[in-house]
């Protein structure tokens, strides 16, 4: 029967990792899986970034008119 820990550990100095388990005999097989946590690891934007990207993306922001208008033309499109 096989049986699954879940660890969390850190990377080492010279890209090493260690696994300690009182659940673990010596001499015994046992296959290892890493899975790389990409949302602890990438690196975060300030606060400032966030607001700055926003405002570069406001010029596509509609007014209700223009959303009114283009809703309407859409309309007048369609085949009845």
């Amino acid at each position: 029967m096989e049986t699954a820990l879940h660890i969390q550990t850190k990377v080492l100095p010279g890209n090493r990792i260690e696994i300690e388990s009182s659940k673990l005999a010596v001499g015994e097989e046992v296959e290892v899986i890493i899975v790389i946590n990409k949302a602890k690891t990438k690196e975060q934007s300030s606060v400032i970034d966030a607001i700055e990207k926003i405002r570069q993306n406001r010029s596509s922001f509609k007014t209700a008119k223009e959303i009114q208008q283009q809703i309407q033309q859409e309309r007048e499109s369609w085949d009845i």
